[in-house]
């Protein structure tokens, strides 16, 4: 054989490192942003109407503003059904569990949850 096809057909590894085989367990997570209304919000979740559907146990992170304040929150689907269509647009009502929140966050979510009482 011919040493310069021969160089060809063996291609030269440019790895720096050796690599592994994960295991069969390894799930990959992929953002992708979807708009969505938030139908009502509680202290331990919210139901929030979406294009994406999202399957129950997926998890997600959720970001809005409550009272003009910023809430982040990341969650867990529990519920996962078709809601209103309109058109060719399918809206999915997705139930969630928040399953993280930053003190920050938690402090702007009890705030509108629990209104000041009036006297």
């Amino acid at each position: 054989m011919c040493p310069e096809i021969e160089a060809v057909a063996q291609p030269f590894e440019r790895r720096r490192h050796p690599r592994y085989h994960p295991p069969h367990n390894l799930e990959l997570a992929i953002p992708v942003i979807s708009p969505g209304d938030v139908i009502d919000l509680s202290e331990s979740g919210a139901l929030v109407s979406a294009v994406l559907p999202l399957a129950i146990g997926d998890r997600a992170r959720l970001s809005l503003l409550v009272g003009r304040e910023p809430f982040v929150a990341w969650a867990a689907v529990v519920r996962a059904e078709e809601g209103t269509r309109m058109g060719r647009t399918v809206r999915h009502h997705l139930g969630l569990t928040f399953t993280s929140i930053e003190d920050q966050s938690r402090l702007v979510l009890q705030r509108f949850v629990r209104p000041p009482r009036t006297s």
